[in-house]
């Protein structure tokens, strides 16, 4: 994780998205919203539970758990969206089921684009290490430190 999930990047925006594809390859699974007009990119791993806690994974883009069962929630609307930690983002569904999608300390693991906005399309993503300002640097936000429930 290069600065994580952080309050700024104002994740509530997305309350409402309604996921209408997932659609994997070798290096990204692609959660398409809003008939295919939004896309979260995940490079590295979510987990999936079902609102009744029945149907419990991870999805590991490099490793060896691949199993992916999101039928529940196609065709559904994010309901609310939380931060659990600088590591973790939740998007909870009208149904009540959830992914979580992780950051990676070592690479952009996510990505939101675009997001429209105003008649504007903006990305919400991580940075990349050579993107960090001075500030950034100085406060630590390349460190890695604060992740995992912080």
């Amino acid at each position: 994780m290069v600065l994580g999930f952080q309050p700024e990047m104002d994740f509530q925006r997305l309350i409402g998205w309604k996921l209408s594809e997932v659609t994997i390859d070798k290096c990204h699974v692609m959660f398409f919203f809003n008939n295919n007009r939004d896309l979260l990119n995940v490079a590295d791993r979510f987990s999936y539970r079902s609102a009744d806690g029945s149907s419990c994974y991870t999805y590991e883009i490099y490793g060896e758990r691949q199993f992916l069962d999101v039928g529940a929630i196609l065709w559904t609307a994010i309901s609310d969206v939380e931060i659990v930690s600088r590591s973790e983002l939740k998007l909870v569904f009208e149904t009540g089921a959830s992914i979580s999608i992780f950051d990676n300390p070592r690479f952009r693991s996510w990505w939101f684009m675009p997001v429209a906005e105003n008649g504007r399309k903006l990305w919400i993503s991580d940075k990349d290490l050579d993107e960090l300002t001075d500030e950034e640097i100085a406060a630590g936000a390349g460190t890695g430190q604060g992740s995992a429930g912080s």
